[in-house]
């Protein structure tokens, strides 16, 4: 069994979006995106994996296979790997907790940003 404190986790930068690795191993792949107004992530798809976020705190549009939804604290957005998804704008200041599964072979996924 492992505890952990999601807020320890939550960690912005003015320079660049950060993602802390709160879990992987091969069937899952778990961190938090913490993302200031004015960060972005272009639309991406993510293998095979079925993602799953969940709005801990602030205020995003997702694109989502060319719809854009916005999204705020407790909202849940789940979509498969093939689908585009991206969060061209940052409305107020965002922690998404995000698990992928099965965690994507690419390594890149796995990558903390900091």
């Amino acid at each position: 069994m492992e505890l952990k404190n999601l807020n320890d986790y939550v960690k912005f930068k003015k320079e660049r979006l950060t993602k802390q690795i709160i879990y992987s191993d091969s069937k899952v792949l778990c961190f938090i995106l913490n993302l200031l107004p004015g960060h972005t992530i272009p639309v991406h798809k993510h293998e095979n994996s079925v993602l799953t976020a969940i709005v801990l705190k602030g205020k995003a549009v997702f694109t989502v296979n060319g719809k854009d939804y916005e999204l705020s604290e407790d909202s849940e957005l789940i979509i498969e790997g093939t689908d585009d998804f991206g969060i061209p704008t940052v409305k107020e200041d965002l922690s998404l907790y995000v698990s992928l599964s099965p965690n994507p072979e690419n390594p890149i996924y796995a990558k903390p940003v900091d």
